[in-house]
């Protein structure tokens, strides 16, 4: 619900912690109701994330986990909330409990090559973003990512990473962040070659 009764029964909208608080006592009353629903369970731990509520979201995710071990979704995203309360070993521990449930999970398999490839292990993230295009070929995050880790495998030609990072630019609407990068690919590239005559 998205607007309240005024003065006059005229409705107008509500603010914006008006509807985070609408949205808390719904959780709240469907949880009584069905508290072993493990999806909305998530639901309500993606809601705490989302609001920065990180030790209420980690008890949420937990108590979705104990209803249901195996929903990659669930560990996908108590995994993203691990790696920001830099608890990094746990977050790999958990995307790879999620690939093991569901491998072809498309977000586990973007997380966790994310990870690798902040680990420094490329060709181990290239993996994962590979198959991950197979499901989201055009997701920008996904092209972006893969053309980084492509650039760190000295196997790809100059070509071969240029067209990867080329798709991020091209799927990539909101933002700048695929420009920003290939330019910076190009750059130095061309320092390579200049620095090598």
């Amino acid at each position: 619900q998205s607007e309240e009764q005024g003065v006059g029964g005229a409705s107008r909208p509500m603010s914006s912690q008006q509807a985070k608080d609408s949205t808390e006592l719904w959780y709240a009353d469907s949880l009584r109701r069905t508290p072993n629903d493990a999806n909305l369970v998530r639901a309500y731990a993606v809601f705490l994330h989302d609001e920065g509520r990180l030790v209420e979201a980690e008890q949420m995710y937990k108590r979705a986990l104990g209803i249901n071990s195996k929903d990659a979704s669930c560990l996908c995203g108590y995994a993203t909330l691990m790696w920001e309360m830099d608890k990094k070993s746990r977050a790999e521990e958990l995307l790879r409990q999620a690939l093991h449930a569901d491998p072809g999970h498309c977000e586990s398999l973007a997380s966790y090559g994310a990870l690798l490839l902040n680990k420094g292990e490329a060709k181990a993230s290239h993996t994962r973003f590979r198959l991950a295009l197979m499901a989201q070929p055009m997701n920008p995050s996904l092209l972006l990512n893969n053309a980084l880790a492509m650039e760190e495998i000295h196997s790809y030609a100059f070509e071969e990473v240029e067209d990867m990072y080329q798709r991020a630019v091209e799927a990539e609407t909101e933002s700048h962040e695929a420009l920003f990068a290939y330019a910076l690919f190009l750059k130095n590239r061309i320092g390579e070659v200049d620095g090598a005559e």
